[in-house]
This record gives structure tokens, sequence and C-alpha cells, in this order.
């Protein structure tokens, strides 16, 4: 005989459970009815453990290191140095300050953003300086990866140190200086002149021939050149000048980027070119070399530093005379020395032409 399944129980059980889970639902709403939501307060440590995670903080409220000061000075670098409190940005905001995580300093030079440092530093040198010249310096705080910058520290201001008070003495092939080269662009070619044979090469020329010398000049400037044109014309015209003295000033459009046809040219690119050029002119016989710092007065400073100094490392190199030309203009007059934005008048050209005599008056006292 085949027992039948009691289905009676079964419902009884299932109606069981059912009503259980009822019950249990209905004592939670209960429950939740009676005793209220609990409010979760923001807990805040005290203002000197509060680390700031703001982002929206700004330049006007942040403080600045203090205590900025020159440590030293030589012919092209300026060390300066600076306090600042507990490797901690404080944040001047509400009844207390607060503290934002340190990232490094920013250091301006003459006003314009220069370069970043770690936090790791409270010192600084500048090492692409010119010699005989001003420079003025203040320092900020970094918080949030560099992306959060502080006040300005008051500025320290110093003087970069004579390079050499003496004249340079060249050894001239038999004391004279017959032939004289000017390599370089629009600048030395003259344009914007009214009288091409007012450059500051004429002038150096003339100077040369009043003081016992019969100096013929071969200008091979070139407008819109730049270190890759005058490499690549510069064996040629060498041979056929054969100069006793040449001076190089190319570079600007390098810098810029304004070339013909070749696109802009790199750093490390200018500086092989003008490795070339010093080579090739060395290669046929003794002669002096000069190399001429970029001339743009406009080009922000930081950025004229920096590739001016791979002129001055080529020229430590070869052991060559740089001589910085940039410098007389800008403090004899700037901009009102230039016919346009970068191009000397007659008055920039003789400014020039005095740098350059003077650099090099050891040639004029044998």
């Amino acid at each position: 005989m085949i027992m039948k399944p009691d289905i009676g129980l079964k419902n009884k059980v299932l109606f069981g459970i059912t009503f259980l889970i009822f019950l249990v639902a209905v004592a939670t709403l209960a429950f939740t009815k009676l005793v209220p939501k609990k409010t979760l307060l923001p807990v805040k440590a005290p203002a000197v453990f509060n680390i700031v995670f703001d982002s929206t903080l700004t330049h006007s409220n942040l403080y600045a290191p203090s205590g900025v000061k020159v440590d030293s000075v030589s012919p092209d670098k300026i060390q300066i140095s600076w306090n600042f409190d507990n490797d901690k940005l404080m944040v001047p905001t509400g009844n207390a300050p607060e503290y934002a995580i340190l990232s490094g300093f920013r250091i301006y030079r003459d006003g314009f953003w220069y370069e970043d440092v770690p936090k790791s530093n409270m010192a600084f040198v500048d090492d692409s300086l010119y010699p005989g010249s001003s420079y003025s310096y203040s320092v900020s705080a970094l918080t949030f990866d560099y992306k959060i910058e502080g006040n300005k520290s008051a500025s320290v201001s110093a003087a970069t140190l004579l390079a050499n008070p003496n004249p340079v003495v060249f050894p001239i092939k038999n004391g004279n200086i017959n032939s004289y080269m000017a390599e370089g662009d629009s600048i030395t070619e003259g344009l914007n002149l009214p009288n091409k044979g007012w450059t500051y090469a004429d002038l150096l020329t003339d100077y040369l021939n009043a003081h016992g010398n019969k100096t013929k000049l071969f200008n091979y400037a070139v407008s819109i050149s730049t270190s890759l044109d005058v490499n690549n014309r510069f064996p040629a015209e060498i041979r056929s000048a054969d100069p006793d003295l040449v001076t190089v000033a190319i570079g600007v459009n390098d810098m810029t980027g304004y070339s013909r046809d070749i696109g802009n040219v790199s750093m490390s690119e200018y500086r092989d070119h003008l490795r070339n050029i010093v080579k090739t002119a060395e290669q046929e016989r003794p002669r002096d070399i000069a190399l001429l710092n970029i001339f743009y007065i406009n080009v922000p400073s930081d950025k004229r530093v920096v590739w001016d100094k791979v002129v001055r490392d080529v020229a430590n190199q070869f052991g060559v005379l740089y001589i910085d030309v940039s410098t007389p203009v800008i403090q004899n007059g700037g901009n009102s020395l230039l016919a346009g934005v970068l191009h000397p008048t007659q008055q920039g050209h003789t400014i020039v032409a005095r740098a350059v005599i003077n650099s090099i008056s050891g040639l004029l006292s044998r």
C-alpha cells in the first residue's frame, strides 16, 4: 500500500516560517520608528594635526618662506637660502591655522618663475649668470604635487663678480689682425640699419684699423640663419677669408624656432653645431675666435640664460673667448636701442662693438 504525503502538515510548516519572517520585519520597523537615526558628525583633529587636502586653496592664503638671503656670489653664480617652518605649509583660514603637506619651493629670478626645487632643498645655486650683473630672487612654497603655490617671500638682490678685470690676450699670428671674419644672422648682417656699413663688425674693423692694423672685413652673416646654416657654410667661408680673428654670433633663430625650412633646432643640436664651428675654425692654423652670446633682449630672461650657457660652455671647452653683448645693451637703454623687437639700431651696434672691443683689447696693446 502506497502512503500519500501529508499535504496539510507541509502547508502548516510553510505558514509558520512565513509568519516568523513577518514578525521579524514588523519588529525591525517598529524599532527604527522608536529609536531616532544617529547623525554622524565629522571628527576634527586639533588644527596642528589637520592635514588639508582641499585643492581649492589659492595663492593668497598660503604663507611664504622667510629669511631669504644671499650666501655667496662668483662671476657666474649666486647662492641663496631660506627658512621654512617644520616642512609644512600653513594655511591661515578660519579661527586657527591649518597645515598642508609641502611639496617643494619655487624660485623667482628678476620677478620671473625660474625653477622648482624639492622640499629637501633650503638653498639654491643659480649657475647661469652674467659677470658683473645684478639679479633679484624670491621664493614661494608649493603643495599638492607642486600644483598650489604660496605667497612669494621678500626679494633679495646681489651682483655677480667681474669675470676677469684684465683684458684677454690672444696669440695673434705676427701680432697683427689682417683679416676679420664675422659670422651670424640678420643682427650681424645689419638688418633694419639705414647703412649696412654701420654694423658692430664694421665698427670693430674701423677701430682695429685706427689702432695700427690693416684689417679687411669678411661679413658672411645671412638673415634667418640658424646654427645649422652656419655650420654647413662655415668651412668654405673660413678657407676663403683665412681670418686672423673670427666672431660668431648665432642662435636667436635656433632659440625662437624661426628658420627657413629646417624646423626647430634643439638646444643639444645647437651645442653640437657651435662645437663643429669652433673645431673647423681651429683646423687650418692658430686664429682667435670669439663666441658672442645670443642677442635677443626681449626673450624671457630664464630662457635666454639657459641658451647662453650653451655658448659659454662651448667657449670654455675649447678655450675661446665668450663675449656678453646683450647685457650692455640692456643696461644702456634696452628696447630704445632696437629697431623693432630684435635688431639693434646704429647706437645699439655701437654698444655691441664696444663690448667686443673691451673683451679683445689685449690685441690692441701689442
